[in-house]
């Protein structure tokens, strides 16, 4: 059966028989006979998919097959962090546009699965002490998109832990100060899974090279309050 959309003939076995034969040759008598079957196999279609991380192994999308048909995907890749994703470990073929059928394809095992990292942004603040030393409990983790960017912030459900964090400035009228160092840990979540500012840390060493960004690094000094104590002599 032709594909109605494509014209391509689908998957399947089809007889052979002969059609606009013109007999050129003399002594030909008996006619023109074929003999067999027309088989139509699966085309074998690699699906090499890339997603940011979150948290999950689904991945779905579509995939060009012959010409402009294109089919739809929905997979399970082996892992959901970004380090152990490779390939899927199940894959689903469904129905595109423009005449994709999934029947008429098969889906590649060496296909590939990657996912990459999740930014995030952090802030911090802090009352005055003279020092750059940021206090753990001060640095927040925000799980707000960076730049509108839907696919990032913190999983919900995840978080991770601050061990150690420096400021680039200890002074409050300081413009423009940010976290330049921070130590992270693994929690709920997994460092590996995240960046900061295109960079990526790794649970237990310091990242530092970060710069002042708003809303995606900063840091707040608040002044020092002053007792004042008076001596009638």
């Amino acid at each position: 059966v032709r594909n109605a959309t494509t014209g391509y003939w689908n998957v399947g076995t089809y007889g052979l028989q002969a059609t606009d034969v013109v007999n050129t040759t003399s002594g030909i008598t008996g006619g023109v006979t074929i003999s067999g079957n027309l088989n139509v196999t699966p085309k074998v279609l690699a699906v090499n998919a890339t997603k940011v991380y979150d948290g999950t192994r689904s991945f779905a999308g579509s995939v060009t097959g012959v010409g402009s048909e294109t089919l739809n995907y929905s997979g399970l890749a082996n892992s959901a962090n970004v380090a152990n994703a490779s390939h899927f470990s199940s894959m689903t073929l469904a129905d595109g546009r423009n005449g994709g059928v999934a029947s008429n394809y098969a889906f590649d095992n060496a296909s590939t699965a990657a996912i990459t990292r999740r930014p995030l942004t952090v802030s911090a603040s802090k009352v005055y002490d003279g020092s750059n030393t940021i206090d753990v409990g001060a640095v927040t983790i925000n799980f707000g998109a960076v730049g509108g960017n839907a696919n990032s912030g913190l999983v919900t459900g995840e978080s991770l832990s601050v061990t150690a964090a420096t400021g680039s400035d200890s002074h409050v009228s300081t413009a423009d100060k940010y976290i330049s160092s921070l130590t992270l840990a693994d929690a709920s979540g997994l460092v590996g899974n995240y960046s900061i500012q295109g960079q990526s840390p790794a649970a237990g060493s310091a990242l530092t090279g970060l710069s002042y960004a708003a809303g995606v690094n900063a840091l707040t000094i608040t002044p020092r309050a002053l007792t004042v104590s008076l001596t009638n002599t």
